[in-house]
């Protein structure tokens, strides 16, 4: 996810009536520590990205209505249901199918718990693929994962409508 990136994005949604509220990004547990986004400061000085971390939720009862609106929201994929974004970010997808994979509780039966598991995961990354209302920005850490396969795959068979650069 780069400054030229969200740059981009920040533009759409003016031209489509939004702001910066408009756009969610869901970060994995993986960035976020001690209850903050751990880039948070390094995207506010370094890209200049006016945001606010919803992964930390004291700094949530501190905002003016104008930071809100002038700042994009951050949160934990946990966090996402009941919100979406005019541009929703999935950031570092594979991270949270991994995490999820990891973290499934299947039963035991005869068969193969790890695929049991990875269904479960990616069943459960249809809740923050759905949050977009325009438009869906995946982000991806490792490219040679099994998510980042299906969704080349799947942007390869829609070229209309998905930019994929795996």
């Amino acid at each position: 996810y780069t400054t030229d990136m969200h740059s981009a994005i920040e533009k759409k949604c003016e031209e489509g009536g939004c702001s910066n509220y408009d756009i969610l990004i869901l970060m994995p547990p993986t960035m976020v520590k001690d209850k903050k986004f751990i880039n948070a400061p390094k995207w506010r000085e370094q890209g200049k990205i006016n945001l606010i971390d919803g992964t930390n939720t004291s700094v949530l009862e501190t905002c003016t209505t104008k930071e809100l609106i002038d700042s994009c929201r951050i949160y934990q994929y946990e966090s996402c249901r009941g919100l979406e974004g005019w541009v929703t970010v999935c950031y570092n997808l594979d991270d949270i199918v991994n995490f999820k994979i990891k973290d499934a509780i299947v039963e035991k039966v005869i068969g193969d718990d790890v695929e049991l598991r990875t269904k479960e995961a990616y069943q459960w990354v249809m809740m923050p693929l759905t949050r977009a209302i325009d438009t869906l920005v995946i982000t991806i850490r490792d490219t040679k994962t099994p998510i980042a396969r299906i969704l080349k795959k799947v942007a390869s068979k829609h070229t209309d409508l998905v930019v994929c650069n795996i």
